[in-house]
């Protein structure tokens, strides 16, 4: 409560509430969406109507935004961002792989692993150093971890093990943001994701008989509307939070969101990830949340690991 009370008369905070809230709510569409969509579909069928819906929806942004990109630094920083798409392709064909396989709850539960890993990486690849909480943090992210992985059931610790992969993938590329993104931009990285994210399923589903055409009209829907909730809402609303609130505070309130996914899982698909699920899935919420605030109150910007630069 003090956390609200103290800045609930602050304007500037109210806008960033609601520009999270914005970011909480369309990353839970983009979970429920994609799932019944992978329940008819492959992703040779319909990923790359979903990128590409992502890149007129990008256009119409820039059109009317002070937005621009940086052609030197591009140029500059071209091996890297190479290195970032290839990351980011991978990560999204696993990501789209386990989804299909577990619910999205527990799905969205794993990715807070991304905590962890982002640390390790930052250690081995920028030299940071990991403070007292933050250990005691991740201890309590990976026990969750294990507790929802290692479950009963074959198919669901590959889903797991396939939704780990594609986090695991996915912190490696946000050390590749942390490193050079005050240079080219987090909305140009975002762009330059979703443009070849749409060219590679492009020919991927060229690749695939059968796979290259038009989608039922249900499935035509959920993957406009997934595309505009996942890959442009939920990242244009999180980077229009960082406007107004701190991005400590903007993490802990979006590391919430596996609680909206689960619920809503519960009452579309009527799916839940058990009592082993949600008390793993509660501890690595509860980690993120005390990582968080310790990096919050020794005014240091935070890992972005909760900053979606996803699906």
């Amino acid at each position: 409560m003090k956390f609200f009370t103290k800045y609930k008369s602050d304007k500037k905070f109210l806008y960033g509430l609601f520009w999270v809230f914005v970011s909480v709510l369309s990353g839970t569409m983009m979970y429920i969406l994609a799932k019944d969509l992978l329940a008819t579909q492959t992703q040779a069928d319909c990923c790359y109507w979903w990128f590409g819906f992502a890149i007129f929806y990008y256009g119409f942004y820039y059109t009317f935004s002070k937005n621009t990109f940086n052609s030197a630094n591009l140029k500059r920083y071209f091996g890297w961002i190479a290195l970032f798409i290839v990351l980011q392709i991978s990560s999204t064909v696993l990501f789209f792989a386990g989804l299909k396989i577990i619910d999205p709850s527990t799905s969205s539960f794993l990715q807070r692993s991304q905590v962890v890993f982002t640390l390790i990486l930052g250690m081995v690849m920028l030299g940071e150093r990991l403070h007292k909480g933050e250990w005691i943090s991740s201890i309590i992210i990976i026990f969750g971890l294990i507790l929802i992985t290692f479950r009963t059931g074959k198919m669901s610790m590959i889903g797991s093990l396939l939704t780990l992969s594609s986090t695991f993938i996915g912190s490696i590329s946000i050390i590749i943001v942390r490193k050079i993104g005050y240079h080219v931009g987090s909305h140009t990285f975002a762009f330059i994701r979703t443009i070849t994210l749409f060219l590679f399923y492009l020919f991927y589903a060229s690749s695939v008989p059968g796979s290259f055409g038009l989608l039922p009209i249900k499935s035509m829907i959920f993957t406009m509307s997934g595309a505009f909730f996942g890959p442009f809402l939920m990242v244009i609303s999180s980077y229009k939070a960082l406007e107004y609130m701190e991005a400590g505070k903007v993490a802990l309130l979006g590391s919430l969101q596996p609680f909206f996914v689960m619920i809503s899982a519960f009452l579309i698909f009527r799916t839940f990830p058990g009592l082993r699920g949600i008390v793993g899935g509660m501890l690595m919420v509860v980690g993120n949340i005390v990582f968080i605030q310790i990096n919050v109150k020794k005014s240091k910007v935070p890992i972005v690991a909760n900053m979606p630069c996803e699906e």
